[in-house]
């Protein structure tokens, strides 16, 4: 049944769908790069996940250096808006809310701004993105990536070379072909501005633990969520950081998750009933950018392939990560000392043994120490 299914809009999308597209839409072919000396208004279409936001942070900054008088709007996801929440090279944030009221305010917003160009970076959903840019700016230039037949969505379609390199590089490579910038690798470091409310309440709970002695915390943090199955951790595996770090290596352990995982962190702290293991926040759920700021404190964090990974690189603090292989070079830490354990290929991080993860954390530790030296 799911395979007639797919079938159906498999038909439905290549007979119906895109022919009348092509219909409506009329976007000429852009060749060579776009000048910005004669553009005023930029829209990034970046409202997929948190970790893209982050290593799409270094755009932002090279284009309003290049040409500080653009104006640079971002359409973000109710997730990775607070990324971006206080960057000041960002002029106007939108949202690509659910309730279907509040999305057509923001997309006739950004439509009343008249974006000159629209960079769709979301690569896995190109219609959706292509759509979008469509209605908010038919006369602009819309820029995609990708097979050919979305050709005529866009102004200019790109081809990039994927997976080999980390993903900051694509983009640069995507900014380079857009609009004949370069990107050298300093300038590829990602950013992430957090504000003093944040710091203030992540210092609080630091000195109420005793955690706040120097810059760089006595102190390291454990992530236990992953938004996948595939990637995320087991109860062993969780039981085995948190007590390596603790009670093996005698590290403070400030353990973080995701809010749906807050009962699986109970029962690993419950398991290994240790004072040195301290839940964060200690009530409620933190902000994305206190998460920065207690990533930024710590000496280092372990934690699977997720966002986290990306918060680390961005505050140039220390990372081991447990990745999967799909895609991996992309996603790997950037421009931070790092470590990374792997399954068996086309394994979930399920299947990489604790005492693995135990060798793994020794070693990282142990390269750390000799980096200190």
């Amino acid at each position: 049944m799911k395979v007639l299914i797919k079938q159906l809009e498999w038909f439905l999308r290549h007979f119906l769908v895109y022919p009348v597209l092509r219909l409506l839409f009329r976007n000429p072919a852009h060749e060579g790069t776009i000048d910005l000396r004669t553009v005023r208004r930029v829209l990034f279409l970046r409202y997929d996940r948190i970790g893209d936001m982050i290593v799409t942070t270094p755009l932002f900054r090279k284009l309003k250096k290049s040409q500080p008088e653009i104006e640079i709007g971002v359409f973000a996801s109710p997730s990775n808006a607070e990324i971006i929440r206080f960057n000041p090279h960002i002029d106007h944030v939108h949202i690509l809310h659910r309730n279907w009221w509040k999305l057509g305010r923001d997309i006739l917003e950004a439509r009343r701004l008249g974006y000159d160009v629209v960079l769709n970076l979301v690569f896995n959903r190109t219609t959706t993105g292509a759509l979008l840019a469509n209605v908010i700016s038919p006369d602009g230039i819309k820029v995609g990536q990708g097979n050919e037949k979305y050709r005529f969505y866009f102004n200019k379609l790109l081809s990039l070379r994927r997976a080999t390199v980390p993903m900051v590089a694509i983009l640069a490579d995507y900014f380079q072909q857009v609009f004949g910038v370069g990107m050298t690798e300093e300038e590829m470091r990602y950013q992430i501005v957090v504000d003093s409310t944040s710091q203030d309440r992540v210092e609080a709970f630091l000195e109420r633990r005793g955690l706040d002695e120097v810059e760089r915390g006595t102190f390291v943090v454990a992530n236990l969520s992953a938004k996948e199955s595939y990637r995320q951790m087991t109860h062993d595996q969780a039981v085995t950081i948190a007590r390596v770090l603790s009670s093996e290596l005698n590290f403070k352990t400030v353990v973080i998750c995701s809010p749906e995982h807050r009962s699986f962190r109970r029962r690993v702290l419950d398991e290994c009933n240790d004072d040195r293991i301290i839940p964060f926040p200690e009530e409620g759920v933190a902000s994305l950018l206190e998460i920065a700021h207690l990533i930024q404190r710590s000496l280092f964090v372990v934690t699977p392939d997720t966002a986290i990974v990306h918060f680390a690189s961005a505050t140039q603090t220390p990372v081991l990560g447990l990745f999967v292989h799909a895609h991996e070079d992309e996603w790997l830490p950037f421009r931070v000392q790092s470590a990374v354990v792997r399954p068996a290929v086309k394994m979930p991080i399920s299947a990489i043994p604790t005492e693995t993860i135990r060798t793994a954390i020794y070693s990282f530790v142990d390269s750390l120490k000799q980096s200190a030296q």
